[in-house]
């Protein structure tokens, strides 16, 4: 059975990549292929069933992070049923959550240390096709949606994700590996990380800028100093500099930052899109839309990912949304030893990101969760950094 259900996974995934990598060189090849997502979903769908299946087999207790998980998709389901009856889509949203947990958990069991090594290959393999396809087409690739380059588990917001995690974990690698060869490969993705961040438009590539610009930042920062943080109090924090961006719109004050880096960081659309939701939100009477209503194209476009979470599915999902927040908080806050902090402040970084982008809902992001809890355990095979 067992091995049955490796290759299984192994093919799968496989398939998936190719499918969706065809996007770099034919980036129409969704549209005219109406099959495609069915196809997709069959391969996730083993993905899901042989990664679950080595999970249970290698851990027999019940992790927190699961429970939490699990009762946020109910309510996601529940919500939906509650407001609206497009179910299909919210079942395969909440299959791809546990998809990424399960994929992502199950990884670290089987290569422990190395598992870190091997999620930065797979953001860089990602980079680099992205890298590619900007070459290929400078002007178009980031045009509109339908021009996006589409990957394992979604859209342009993968490849956003892709590009900040690469540089977090390469940043890692050129702490851990003493070859110079190998860090001047991890310099040369950093850069093509930045590039692509760079080709990007619009709030994409603001955000991009600015979760760069600041882990760069905290990193500096955290080389030179030994301040040990408050998971309580960075929690609050999160939540007060969320409400001065969405209500006060602090991001005016990044103006300077603007003039700088040439890309719009001051996130005037994105403050007038978060105060339309808030209104609809308001309408609502907190409970939400629902995934397919008519006004799913402005919650899909909240560019705020708690904002898309109450818009669509109320406020009682979103309960276990924090928890999953305050989750990570809690693990990376443990940490102690400078590699740890470093990828403890990537994972803040990201947290900071998904105020400005719906990355905070997005199933990819839940690799961030398992990763903070491997952080957490603090198991990087390091001295402490003082």
């Amino acid at each position: 059975m067992k091995f049955k259900f490796i290759n299984l996974s192994t093919i799968s995934l496989s398939i998936l990549f190719f499918i969706q990598s065809l996007a770099v060189f034919q980036p129409d090849v969704f549209t005219y292929i109406p099959w495609t997502n069915f196809v997709l979903n069959i391969l996730r769908s083993i993905l899901l069933i042989s990664s679950m299946y080595r999970f249970f087999s290698y851990n027999h207790k019940i992790n927190l992070y699961l429970i939490t998980l699990v009762c946020m998709c109910l309510s996601i389901i529940i919500a939906t049923i509650a407001t609206d009856f497009g179910i299909y889509n919210v079942f395969v949203y909440c299959a791809k959550y546990l998809l990424c947990f399960f994929w992502t958990y199950e990884g670290y069991t089987r290569y422990k240390d190395k598992f870190i090594f091997k999620l930065s290959d797979y953001f860089t393999i990602c980079v680099i096709l992205n890298t590619i396809s900007i070459i290929i087409w400078p002007d178009g690739i980031f045009r509109d949606d339908a021009n996006q380059m589409i990957f394992f588990l979604g859209g342009k917001n993968v490849m956003a994700l892709s590009i900040i995690m690469a540089v977090i974990l390469r940043t890692y690698r050129i702490l851990s590996e003493k070859k110079r060869i190998i860090s001047l490969m991890n310099i040369l993705v950093i850069a093509a990380s930045i590039y692509s961040a760079f080709f990007n438009h619009g709030g994409v590539a603001g955000t991009l800028i600015l979760g760069i610009f600041l882990f760069i930042l905290l990193s500096f920062f955290v080389r030179i100093s030994n301040i040990s943080v408050n998971p309580y109090i960075t929690f609050f924090g999160y939540i007060f500099f969320w409400f001065l961006l969405v209500e006060w719109g602090i991001g005016e004050y990044l103006s300077w930052l603007s003039e700088i880096v040439g890309k719009d960081i001051t996130f005037t659309g994105r403050f007038y899109v978060w105060q339309e939701t808030i209104k609809q939100i308001k309408e609502s009477f907190l409970f939400g839309y629902g995934s397919l209503n008519i006004d799913y194209a402005l919650g899909y476009s909240a560019h705020n990912g708690i904002l898309h979470m109450i818009h669509m599915w109320g406020i009682f999902s979103v309960f276990f949304g924090l928890m999953l927040i305050f989750l990570t908080l809690l693990n990376i806050c443990r940490c102690r030893a400078i590699k740890c902090k470093i990828l403890a402040l990537g994972i803040l970084t990201v947290l900071t990101m998904s105020l400005m982008e719906t990355y905070l809902w997005s199933n990819e992001f839940i690799v961030l969760y398992v990763l903070s809890y491997i952080v957490g355990r603090g198991n990087l095979g390091e001295e402490s950094y003082n």
